[in-house]
């Protein structure tokens, strides 16, 4: 941010997980109150990193002030390598990744579909990533090589 930006200035508000939503982020705009939203609100310099699916929009200004923002969009053109921190006993299929009482209303077996491939793409695996219908319990299996 390059100027402080209290609620009061109309910060940018994102509501997380909505990357995993069936829905467009252009139609946001015409809800009014939605549960589970982040204000960005911050001292000046501060930095957001996100990603662009997720949905944000401006938040309402009650000072009649400009609010002035700098956006930088990246794209990576590699792969990425799995080099950050591993945990020894870290089991993916046991982890825990959403915030306590968030929730949004998506098919169960996409949003694990969608996780694991994220998952083996961030360890540089998205050629041993593939979903396999499991009809005993509805729901994908997820093998590698």
């Amino acid at each position: 941010m390059p100027q402080d930006t209290p609620k009061e200035l109309g910060p940018t508000e994102f509501l997380l997980g909505s990357h995993l939503l069936f829905s467009l982020q252009p139609w946001m705009r015409h809800y009014g109150n939605i549960r589970g939203t982040v204000l960005t609100a911050a001292p000046a310099g501060s930095i957001f990193l996100t990603a662009y699916s997720i949905w944000h929009r401006r938040t309402s200004s009650t000072t009649g002030e400009v609010r002035n923002l700098i956006k930088y969009w990246y794209k990576r053109t590699v792969p990425p390598e799995r080099d950050w921190i591993r945990e020894q006993n870290f089991q993916p299929q046991d982890a825990k990744h959403a915030q306590p009482g968030f929730y949004f209303h998506r098919e169960h077996h996409r949003t694990i579909n969608d996780v694991a491939e994220m998952f083996y793409w961030l360890c540089g695996m998205e050629d041993e990533y593939r979903s396999v219908n499991n009809l005993e319990n509805n729901l994908p299996i997820f093998l590698s090589k």
